[in-house]
C-alpha cells in the first residue's frame, strides 16, 4: 500500500491555531483515502489543519480539500470539507465542524474555568 511522502507535503500557511497543507501524488485515489496514509506525515499535521490534495496526477488527477479530524498511532482521520455544516452569516458562508473545539476555544474555556470560583463542598 503507498504511504505519503513527507517531503511532498508543503505548507502553504501556517496560521496560530490551524495550518493549510498541500499534498500531490500519482497514488491513486483509493491509497489516499486511507487512514494510514499520511501516517508518515502525522508529526507534522494536527486536528484542525487543512489539505489540498491532488492524487492521481498522471492518470486522472483528482483534487480534494480535507480538514484533519484526528492524528494518532493507527493514523490521520480525513473529513470533507464540502460535508462541514454551512452557517450563513451576513451573507458569508462559514463551515462549521462538530470535531472538537479548537485551540483558542479550548484556551478561552480553561482560563474562564480558572476565574471561576469553586465553591466549598
Amino acid at each position: 500500500m503507498p504511504r505519503a511522502l513527507s517531503q511532498n507535503l508543503e505548507t502553504i500557511a501556517a496560521l496560530q491555531s490551524f495550518c493549510i497543507f498541500g499534498y500531490q501524488t500519482d497514488d491513486p485515489l483509493t491509497a489516499v483515502a486511507q487512514q494510514e496514509y499520511f501516517l508518515s506525515c502525522a508529526s507534522r499535521l494536527m486536528t484542525n489543519d487543512l489539505i489540498l490534495v491532488c492524487a492521481d496526477v498522471e492518470q486522472e488527477p483528482a483534487w480534494g480539500l480535507f480538514l484533519i479530524s484526528g492524528v494518532d498511532p493507527d493514523g490521520v482521520q480525513l473529513q470533507n470539507v464540502a460535508g462541514l455544516t454551512p452557517d450563513t452569516i451576513n451573507g458569508l458562508t462559514f463551515l462549521r465542524s462538530a470535531l472538537v473545539p479548537t485551540p483558542s476555544k479550548r484556551a478561552k474555556a480553561a482560563t474562564a474555568a480558572k476565574k471561576s470560583p469553586r465553591k466549598a463542598a
